[in-house]
């Protein structure tokens, strides 16, 4: 019910919105594509706190998004995309992840805030069976700091999230604090490197009264072949402390990838 709630509320809002400021245009004039194919090696894929199992695995991605703006600064998606784990001895790590969403972006400046919806089906396996479903409603206010000359882009962000969820112990809060800084190395190649950190607040069935931090870093070379494809390798150390006993754990994954993204205009101007 909750799901059918929001994804109405959601479609609605689009649809008054875009009545209420007079909008001519089609409501989605830009479909978008982006994709990826990481190989990663992960040193504790199992996440426990000792007995650590490495191995290497595939998570390749899919998000398929219908975009549009009620004005330059006022920009709305909504999106569908999946990412399956797949594991090449530890398959008990097998898993799958699918979504659809929606957000809504408000751009001020230098300054970025939002309102983003989830509905997630979170599988046991490579889409094998559902292990729990979640709705995910979450705000974030993002600055951006950028030195053209000395090709220098500095994006910091907070974000605030709610999970409910048909598995109790799922439903939380989380708070994200981050910074994306990115430094231009030559035309095409981009250092990026990227702290984090987690708090995770749980708050219904066994789970409830669970607290997790998890600071991270993410260190990464990106080259662009062309505007829609580019090659990457990142280093990642992720450590999370929790105050429920078997819940600590240390993971380092390296990572290799091909990523694509594109913007196709489904109604273009007419140039002529």
């Amino acid at each position: 019910m909750r799901t059918r709630l929001a994804i109405s509320a959601l479609f609605g809002l689009l649809g008054a919105s875009g009545t209420a400021l007079g909008q001519t245009v089609e409501a989605f004039p830009q479909f978008r594509i982006d994709s990826s194919i990481p190989l990663q090696y992960g040193a504790n894929v199992l996440l426990t706190p000792f007995g650590s199992r490495q191995d290497l695995y595939v998570s390749p991605s899919l998000k398929l998004s219908a975009l549009g703006e009620f004005d330059p600064t006022l920009l709305y998606s909504i999106y569908l995309a999946g990412n399956p784990d797949a594991y090449r001895r530890v398959t008990v790590a097998d898993d799958g992840v699918a979504t659809l969403g929606g957000r809504l972006d408000k751009i001020l400046d230098a300054f970025s805030v939002g309102a983003i919806y989830n509905h997630t089906l979170a599988f046991d396996g490579i889409y094998r069976a559902v292990s729990f479903q979640a709705d995910d409603f979450s705000g974030y206010v993002g600055y951006t700091y950028q030195n053209k000359p000395a090709g220098l882009k500095i994006s910091p962000s907070v974000s605030a999230a709610y999970r409910f969820s048909d598995l109790a112990t799922q439903e939380r809060l989380l708070v994200t604090m981050k910074a994306e800084i990115r430094q231009a190395l030559a035309d095409k190649l981009t250092l990026i490197v990227t702290p984090s950190f987690k708090y995770y607040s749980f708050t219904s069935g066994t789970a409830a009264g669970k607290r997790n931090v998890l600071p991270s870093i993410v260190g990464a070379l990106s080259y662009s072949i062309n505007d829609d494809v580019s090659v990457g390798a990142s280093v990642e150390y992720d450590r999370r402390w929790s105050n429920r006993i078997g819940s600590d754990f240390d993971n380092v994954i390296f990572l290799a990838s091909v990523t694509f993204g594109h913007t196709y205009d489904l109604f273009p101007k007419n140039t002529k």
